[in-house]
């Protein structure tokens, strides 16, 4: 039997399951890869408040990143909560000497909600150390604002948004629509990949759950679990987008507040397209 790609998340413990390396391991594992977590924060949460974080040491952070890679080196990486700017760029010292290493970069900088999550010097680590290095960044709508002023109501917003953003250095961006009201279609949601300059725009239809915690972890997961297995950067966003749209409308409530997405429905598009 040929062992599975190897995927690692870089991220915060969340430990009611839903996001953070817990929702990353469950994404990798539905799309039947080896999963592995380096933690850069731990969460006091469950599906109805955040009451505490706090952060790894960066040194630490870098430690777990050098076992890892001493003993079990991987192409495929996805970021995910990385707190504050010591550890972005601690993050970012380590990967900038392994140049085939493919990041996605799950930029979290602003919850669902509209608050600012990290300070300003830490979300200038990201463009300035973190972006330049990634092989995609996967922002949503309140994190696209912050770092371009656009906010996106359309998918020629997300487009002019997606340029901005690759002139900070990413090579390929997906701007989500996930928490996005669109002229276009209010029923619908549109994903917008800028690749190396090239759009493409999906079109998917709009799942209300209230037990939508983790969609952002679980698509950038998914994206490099689909990458990992060999697809293409399109065909992986296109594959991640169905997967969380089946993982929201197969959700159950896992608590008194916003649930956890189902990262384990049995429809994943990208095992059926094996």
């Amino acid at each position: 039997m040929l062992p599975p790609p190897v995927c690692l998340s870089i991220a915060g413990s969340d430990p009611s399951g839903g996001a953070g390396i817990q929702g990353d391991l469950k994404t990798f594992a539905a799309h039947r890869v080896y999963g592995m977590a380096v933690i850069t924060a731990l969460t006091a949460q469950n599906t109805r408040t955040v009451s505490g974080v706090r952060a790894v040491d960066p040194e630490f952070v870098t430690e777990q990143l050098d076992r890892v890679f001493d003993d079990i080196p991987t192409r495929w990486v996805k970021t995910g909560m990385l707190l504050n700017e010591a550890i972005i760029k601690a993050v970012a010292r380590f990967f900038v000497v392994r140049p085939d290493v493919k990041l996605v970069i799950d930029p979290v900088m602003v919850s669902s909600s509209g608050a600012q999550l990290l300070e300003p010097a830490a979300v200038q680590a990201y463009t300035d150390d973190l972006f330049p290095i990634a092989a995609v960044i996967t922002p949503n709508n309140h994190e696209t604002k912050l770092l371009t002023g656009i906010s996106v109501s359309s998918v020629d917003d997300a487009i002019t948004a997606s340029l901005k953003l690759r002139e900070m250095g990413a090579d390929s961006v997906l701007v989500k629509g996930g928490d996005t009201v669109f002229k276009e279609d209010s029923a619908k949601l549109f994903d917008v990949l800028n690749h190396q300059g090239r759009i493409h725009v999906f079109e998917r239809e709009l799942v209300g759950s209230r037990n939508s915690h983790g969609t952002g972890c679980a698509m950038a997961s998914a994206i490099c679990s689909n990458m990992a297995w060999g697809r293409g950067l399109s065909e992986s966003v296109d594959l991640a987008g169905r997967y969380v749209g089946g993982a929201l409308k197969e959700a159950y409530a896992t608590g008194q507040g916003s649930g956890s997405i189902n990262h384990l429905w049995n429809g994943n598009p990208s095992i059926n397209n094996r």
